[in-house]
Order: structure tokens, then sequence, then C-alpha cells
């Protein structure tokens, strides 16, 4: 039965990790003491727990949308410096004009500021007229 990353004891923890790491067997097997028959036992019981780790790995490395507009907001208001070098030295300057409107722009589009497509609901009406020709004759 495979056990999900809450249930497991430090050293199953551990293991999972040394998962993730892409290490072979042999390296897992010598750091945990464990023979590669029974690691590749646990590799299969762990396998939840491993997919629950890699699943709160991810979302710590991924910027939410609203650390995002956060560091957009203090780009475009001027309080982050960036570093550069000049002459060897490495010195704090204030971040471009260029780069203050674009975060600025990015922030507006965000919150709806400009209309990009404009949709037209309306279908028009198109009337066709069949008229008959050619074989009535009236005499």
């Amino acid at each position: 039965m495979s056990k999900r990353w809450n249930d497991l004891s430090i050293r199953d923890r551990r293991i999972v990790d040394y998962f993730l790491r892409d290490m072979s067997l042999t390296k897992i097997a010598y750091y945990t003491k464990l023979s590669k028959k029974t690691l590749s036992r646990k590799k299969s019981e762990l396998k939840l727990a491993i997919e629950d780790r890699m699943a709160m790995l991810d979302s710590q490395r991924v910027l939410k949308v609203e650390e995002a507009l956060s560091h957009m907001t203090d780009i475009a208001i001027g309080t982050v410096q960036e570093q550069v070098m000049f002459k060897g030295d490495l010195i704090d300057k204030e971040v471009a004009i260029k780069d203050r409107l674009k975060a600025l722009e990015l922030i507006a589009k965000h919150h709806g500021a400009f209309v990009e497509k404009i949709e037209i609901k309306e279908t028009p009406k198109i009337e066709i007229e069949i008229v008959k020709s050619g074989g009535d004759n009236e005499d």
C-alpha cells in the first residue's frame, strides 16, 4: 500500500527526497544503509509520497500572481534598484524608465485597463428572394 507524504517517518521522507534528486539506488542504499532490494520495494510503496513531495516542491518554486504583481509594483514606483557593473565596481542604480513603464503597462493589462479585443455579438440578417424565370409563358 502506498503512503502519503504526511504519513511518512523522517527516514522515509529522506528516502523520498533522495529519489527526487535522481540518485541511483546504489547511492541511496549507501546513504540510508538499506539494500537495493529493500529500496526497490520502498520506491513502489512510496509512489504517492513521491508525487506529493514533487507537487509541494513545484508549488514552492512557482511565482504566484500576487507576488509577481507586488514585484512589478515595486519596479513601477521605483523602490527597487538594480545592480550594474560600472568601471569594475558593482553599483546600485534606479531601474530604467522603460522598465518602469513596462511594469506599469503589465499591471494595467492585468487589471483590464486596455481593451485588446472587441467582440460584436450581433449577427447580420440576410434575406434571399427566389425569383422564377424563363419557363412560365402566359398567352
